[in-house]
């Protein structure tokens, strides 16, 4: 379930019904067509009180927002303490509440969340040895892993339950294996990579091998033959109906009540309703999608019209297209870059000239948002608690193509993020690496430079994946980050494991040339009035598509994806509703620029 959290005093005078709106700094854009739950904590345990609907919200000055006081009875000294900094908030209608009678008992998720999925507490597992997770719906079955997961980590912590470790452990075996049959991902959070492995640990013996999970070799398998096999098919036959009075009556005053085979809220469904309400934005207030009820009926009672199926469309041309493309780029690819990349990843070791996984920063927003710095504060803050204490340095988010560079006295080696071996092609940056002493290892962005004026990564990725290209000389790479040292200036060896600080330090006293520069300046802020400020600056800086944060105090982790993560990354964004026109490859790239249009009539500054 998904429920909008408040403070216990304002869920109360909501409850009371003496509260009639609510201020927020948030645009909960996702939220607003359905109803929620609104839920609370008081005394350590979570209540559901009803459901609630908001209205579209007004963007509103603080002037404003207080004299709607009547409303949300928001006073001063709680608008200060809740949304310091803030010069405009989001005023939101309650548009309805429906109370229940007696609050109902949930598990809400630790740490302040305005939105929060949840799981009433009828919705618990009671009795172990009579659960089948086979007769439950994806969705339940999803939450009965999260849950069971929780039941692991309280337990490992020797906090008191009804199960023992053994009882919880058999039963994430049972919801493991049923992920595994329906071919599920069960999520990759530390904890849920920590139980599976220790399931396989247990269960070795017994957990199944369902098709797919794992792979066999056999006769050599050409591309060529697969592909000619491969045809269009259909999934879900009459995947969206139409239904209801249109369907009916061939007229209606009132709804247009469409049926769809995908579940609320899955991606399924979320794409299907966007693209519909896209399609008739003069409707869009007269839709009304009906899910697909597997459990009670199969399909309409009464007339109805079927508007689609949900099916896969072959473009054999595409694969020929595509093929000679992934030919071309294979060719600079080293084929042992994720060989060593995993083998560092294991040792937790940094080599000169063995190639890294390189870190993908976080996304600074909430999903389903376009980046803003309301939802960047929010993220900092869940993903890093005690970062007021340990500071985070703000730089320029480059808009180019990350790299690793190792070079040790004339021999120099360049990998791009997806291992691509670009050092032949980049040869005026190589020259200058070669001239350096000592044995380094560098991360850093390369941008193409015309004439002194920046230009798109996509073009910068033609330039670095093409051998002889004269445009390489404008090529530059700016270092934002040193993991290796051994030289002259300070002999440190891997630095992979220092703070972020002290690395900053070391790379800074690299020297500039013409086509190597190093990231500066960088700002190092301690709270939010200057976090927002500093990533508003480096966002304006030209060549910056946003802001990189970093925290101060953190190692440099060997893999893609480390939780928590060191880095998160904030975009300069906007959303407009547009069409693509045209689609064209850069030429020795792996990468496609788009042509879009933007209707006049639909089309608002941004």
């Amino acid at each position: 379930m998904i429920g909008l959290y408040l403070v216990p005093k304002h869920a109360e005078l909501i409850y009371q019904g003496k509260k009639k709106g609510i201020v927020k700094r948030r645009h909960f854009r996702t939220y607003l067509r359905n109803d929620l739950e609104l839920i609370t904590k008081i005394k350590g345990v979570g209540y559901s009180l009803g459901k609630i609907k908001l209205s579209p919200p007004k963007y509103l000055t603080l002037k404003e927002i207080k004299k709607l006081y009547p409303l949300h009875l928001v006073t001063d000294e709680e608008i200060k303490e809740w949304f310091p900094y803030a010069k405009k908030l989001y005023y939101y209608d309650i548009e309805k509440f429906e109370k229940y009678d007696k609050p109902k008992i949930i598990q809400i998720k630790p740490g302040v969340q305005t939105i929060q999925h949840f799981l009433y507490s009828e919705n618990f597992i009671k009795d172990i040895e009579s659960y089948n997770p086979s007769a439950l719906r994806k969705k339940v079955l999803q939450d009965d892993w999260r849950l069971v997961n929780i039941y692991y980590s309280r337990k490992k912590k020797g906090k008191k339950l009804k199960f023992s470790m053994e009882q919880i452990l058999s039963l994430a075996k049972k919801i493991y294996q049923e992920l595994l049959r329906r071919g599920i991902h069960p999520g990759q959070t530390k904890l849920s990579r920590e139980l599976i492995q220790k399931i396989k640990k247990e269960f070795s013996k017994y957990l199944p091998i369902y098709r797919g999970s794992e792979s066999k070799e056999g006769e050599e398998i050409k591309l060529d033959k697969f592909l000619e096999k491969w045809n269009n098919f259909i999934i879900h036959k009459d995947f969206i109906q139409l239904v209801g009075s249109l369907a009916n009556w061939e007229k209606t005053v009132g709804d247009i009540d469409i049926l769809i085979k995908a579940e609320p809220g899955t991606t399924l469904w979320n794409l299907a309703t966007w693209r519909i309400l896209r399609a008739y934005p003069e409707y869009q207030d007269r839709f009304h999608f009906i899910p697909y009820n597997y459990g009670n009926w199969q399909g309409p009672f009464t007339c109805h019209i079927p508007l689609g199926d949900l099916c896969v469309n072959i473009d054999k041309e595409r694969f020929k297209r595509i093929e000679m493309s992934k030919q071309e780029i294979d060719l600079k690819r080293d084929p042992n870059f994720k060989k060593y990349c995993l083998l560092s990843e294991k040792e937790d070791k940094l080599v000169p000239f063995r190639p890294f996984f390189q870190e993908k920063p976080q996304h600074g927003r909430n999903v389903g948002e376009a980046y803003n710095l309301d939802s960047l504060v929010e993220v900092v803050n869940k993903t890093w608690p005690n970062w007021k204490e340990k500071g985070i340095y703000i730089g320029i988010k480059r808009d180019g193509v990350t790299c690793q560079v190792h070079f040790d006295n004339g021999k120099v080696k360049i990998w791009t993020e997806d291992g691509s071996d670009v050092t032949e092609n980049l040869p005026t940056i190589v020259s200058q690496f070669a001239k350096k002493p000592g044995k380094c290892v560098v991360i850093g962005e390369l941008e193409w430079y015309h004439e002194g004026k920046h230009m798109p990564r996509s073009d910068t990725a033609g330039i670095i994946n093409h051998k002889g290209d004269p445009r390489e000389k404008e090529v530059r790479i700016t270092i934002y980050d040193k993991l290796y040292s051994d030289s002259y200036k300070g002999d440190f060896g891997d630095m992979h494991k220092k703070p972020y600080s002290f690395r900053r330090e070391q790379y800074t006293k690299i020297h500039e040339d013409k086509n190597i520069k190093i990231s500066n300046p960088e700002y190092l802020v301690k709270n939010e009035k200057s976090l927002r400020k500093y990533v508003e600056h480096c966002s304006n800086k030209e060549g910056s598509e946003g802001a990189m944060l970093k925290l101060a105090t953190a190692p440099y982790p060997l893999t893609i994806h480390p939780y928590p993560p060191t880095m998160i990354k904030f975009k300069k964004e906007y959303q407009v509703i547009a069409r693509v026109v045209g689609v064209h490859r850069v030429k020795g790239a792996d990468a496609y620029v788009y042509d879009v249009a933007v209707d006049e009539d639909k089309f608002e500054k941004v």
